[in-house]
């Protein structure tokens, strides 16, 4: 096995990972928004996607479908950010401030699009 294939088998591990992951949020979680559980699948998709992009896996559909999927899939994430749970600021579901998260979604977006 070459280091090339080794790569390969690391990255296609770590987005099957991450997409098993993605879907356990999505299907454990039933207290959540339906915008979580869209946001978790898309994001376990995404993962699978990437997990089968380092290999050869045969003759491949046309790029327009694909690349308009993920297009609105990367597109649904900030256009739904403000709609966030929780105050900004406030508690979000697992008890962590969002300051304790990161900079929370709603001043991001509202500095992005203008929003107040």
């Amino acid at each position: 096995m070459s280091a090339a294939d080794v790569v390969d088998c690391m990255l296609t591990a770590l987005f099957v990972a991450a997409a098993l992951r993605s879907l356990r949020q999505a299907v454990l979680f039933r207290s959540q928004q339906r915008r979580g559980r869209v946001d978790h699948l898309l994001h376990a998709v995404m993962a699978l996607a990437m997990a089968v992009m380092p290999w050869n896996v045969g003759r491949m559909p046309s790029g327009i479908p694909q690349t308009a999927f993920f297009a609105a899939a990367a597109l649904w994430f900030p256009l739904t950010a403000d709609r966030c749970q929780g105050p900004a600021g406030g508690e979000t579901d697992r008890g962590r401030t969002e300051t304790q998260v990161g900079l929370g979604c709603r001043p991001v977006l509202a500095g992005w699009f203008g929003r107040s």
